[in-house]
């Protein structure tokens, strides 16, 4: 079970992203986070059940909200703008008794208590932002930093993710889990290539900062390739009856998310996948 929380508010797009109508309308979508903040700042308090700022995306085989988002709001919408262009965000943080942290973090916990998803994902603005600093400090165990190969790109992603380890480190003393995945790659039919790209996107990210403590220190980068049909039609590559064999973005993406799925969640349904493979081996 996952919950999903569109927290780029300016640019908010999982309500599109996440919904399978055919004509690529976007989930019909009432309230969301911005609704939730305002009413907070307006009464002190948001008594309203989670479930009003709430939307189901479904997920193809499976009965039951499985995937659930949290949108920005009603977007695109002369309300929904009128609305964020109220939020103070400096104030909302930095003014004296300001209430920010307490919103957002009994927001996180409203998500546990009330959905009790397995997974809270958010999608942040890029760049540092009172808005960025929310959902990588205040909400995030683990963060994903997508990258593209450039210089310009991958310096100021390292800038971000170098000021994001200091705060938590000056917040509670830990240091978050962060993954880089560079994103948009063409397959190549020379890896050696790529393992060169790789490699130079880890030395750049790695490179010593004025403060040793901030520096990072990557293991590894993540691949996501492009695939041509995506460039004309936008579409959802998990979930999508699509075979892994016949897309690398999957595989990539699959790859990915082992890292961040705990074994115990995957070794009960091991078994189930190994017997159908070996049906498969037998009879097709």
């Amino acid at each position: 079970r996952v919950v999903a929380l569109d927290f780029d508010l300016e640019a908010p797009g999982l309500h599109y992203k996440l919904s399978r109508n055919e004509d690529g309308s976007p989930l019909a979508v009432e309230k969301g986070v911005v609704d939730y903040v305002v009413t907070f700042l307006e009464h002190g308090e948001n008594r309203s059940p989670l479930r009003e700022f709430i939307v189901d995306a479904a997920v193809p085989g499976v009965e039951g909200p499985l995937v659930q988002l949290m949108p920005a709001g009603q977007v695109p919408s002369t309300a929904y703008w009128s609305k964020l262009s109220r939020i103070n965000w400096h104030d909302l943080f930095y003014r004296k008794a300001a209430k920010g942290v307490q919103i957002f973090k009994e927001l996180q916990t409203r998500i546990l208590d009330e959905l009790r998803p397995d997974f809270l994902l958010i999608d942040s603005r890029t760049g540092i932002t009172e808005m960025g600093g929310v959902a990588t400090t205040l909400l995030a165990d683990k963060v994903l930093c997508l990258v593209l190969p450039t210089r310009e790109n991958l310096e100021g992603a390292r800038a971000v993710l170098r000021s994001l380890k200091r705060t938590r480190r000056e917040i509670d003393g830990t240091n978050p889990e962060i993954m880089v995945a560079v994103s948009r790659v063409p397959e190549m039919r020379d890896s050696e290539i790529e393992r060169e790209v790789t490699e130079r996107i880890l030395t750049v990210m790695n490179e010593e900062a004025e403060d040793v403590k901030d520096s990072l220190s990557l293991d590894s980068v993540y691949v996501l390739h492009s695939e041509a049909a995506l460039q004309i039609h936008e579409a959802l590559r998990v979930g999508s009856g699509i075979n892994p064999d016949e897309s690398i973005l999957l595989r990539d993406y699959l790859r990915l998310f082992a890292r961040f799925v705990p074994k115990e969640s995957i070794e009960p349904k091991v078994h189930d996948l190994i017997e159908k493979a070996w049906e498969k081996l037998r009879y097709d």
